[in-house]
């Protein structure tokens, strides 16, 4: 754990998602939604958004590709009622709604290159553009 390291704090909000680019445990205390089939997971999330007040959310591993536009929207209203905690290899791979949504972002690469369609690391972290052979 010592080599974890939050990358981003966009918010100081509780009710918004936390993503985390490396395989993890759910957290307590979370109501596990990684074993809901992808077709029934949209209408379970919008079900627990209409008969719960305050509760935290476990999507387990997510991805932008893995919804369509209508699940995402059904989603993002649970991401911003509840705290929801996701794995994702690509977080910024989620539409552009999503991202604004993150509040922040866990990785395990303690010294991981800036990209960030790589290592997760935010946009605005690493060198200047040039760096690594692109545009150099």
């Amino acid at each position: 754990m010592s080599a974890l390291r939050k990358l981003t704090d966009f918010s100081t909000s509780l009710d918004m998602l936390i993503v985390y680019t490396y395989p993890r445990f759910r957290p307590k205390n979370t109501i596990d939604l990684a074993t809901i089939p992808l077709s029934e997971f949209a209408q379970t999330v919008q079900d627990i958004v209409d008969h719960q007040k305050d509760v935290q959310l476990w999507f387990g591993y997510i991805d932008g590709w893995m919804l369509t536009p209508h699940e995402e929207v059904i989603l993002r209203k649970a991401i911003r009622k509840f705290e929801c905690h996701a794995v994702s290899f690509f977080p910024f791979a989620f539409s552009q709604s999503w991202k604004n949504e993150i509040r922040s972002i866990y990785t395990d690469q303690p010294h991981g290159d800036s990209r960030a369609d790589n290592d997760g690391g935010t946009v605005h972290y690493g060198s200047s553009i040039g760096y690594g052979g692109v545009g150099s």
